[in-house]
C-alpha cells in the first residue's frame, strides 16, 4: 500500500523532445572529445616512438663499417 502511494504521488519528470536531443547531443559531443583526445594522445607516443627508433637507427648506421 505505501509503494503505491508513494507512485502515485511521486514527481514525474518530464522532459521535452528538445531537450532529449540536446542531452543527446551533448553525449555525442562529449564522446567525440574524448576520441580526439585519445587519438592526439596515441599520436604523441608514436611520433615519440619514431624519434627514438630513428635514433637507434642513425646510432646502429655509424658503427658499421
Amino acid at each position: 500500500m505505501k509503494r503505491l502511494i508513494r507512485r502515485l504521488f511521486r514527481k514525474k519528470r518530464y522532459s521535452t523532445r528538445e531537450q532529449r536531443e540536446n542531452r543527446e547531443k551533448k553525449t555525442i559531443i562529449e564522446i567525440a572529445k574524448k576520441v580526439v583526445e585519445e587519438e592526439n594522445k596515441t599520436a604523441k607516443l608514436n611520433n615519440q616512438l619514431d624519434q627514438k627508433m630513428s635514433e637507434f637507427l642513425n646510432r646502429t648506421h655509424t658503427f658499421h663499417f
